[in-house]
């Protein structure tokens, strides 16, 4: 019984050590994709990515010292996604434009 329980604590503290060793580098992944989405002006991959980096800060933050040290990085993580978002927007509105003075020169309207 004694082994047993010495396992599950041996396998315990291996987690948590492997978990924090993972969580910089999916942090650094999910930065570098949202930077790289946001250069190529993939706004949509963007504004995915940007929402797993909120995902991934809130499910790590549990105390008030984690909202504070998270704070900055979630800061940057709004920024990107605002900026994907008002292009997207942007985008959007002169797609429907568009749509719509094809339809009125096609009536003959324009």
């Amino acid at each position: 019984m004694a082994s047993k329980m010495e396992a599950i604590e041996t396998q315990h503290h291996q987690n948590w050590r492997k978990e924090v060793d993972e969580n910089p580098k999916r942090l650094q992944s999910l930065l570098f994709g949202t930077d790289l989405a946001l250069d190529n002006r993939d706004y949509t991959s963007t504004q995915v990515l940007s929402l797993r980096r909120f995902g991934f800060l809130d499910s790590r933050s549990s105390t008030t010292v984690d909202a504070v040290v998270v704070r900055p990085i979630r800061r940057h993580a709004v920024s990107k996604l605002d900026a994907a978002r008002s292009t997207l927007a942007r985008h959007s509105a002169r797609y429907y434009y568009l749509v719509f003075e094809i339809e009125l020169k096609m009536k003959g309207d324009y």
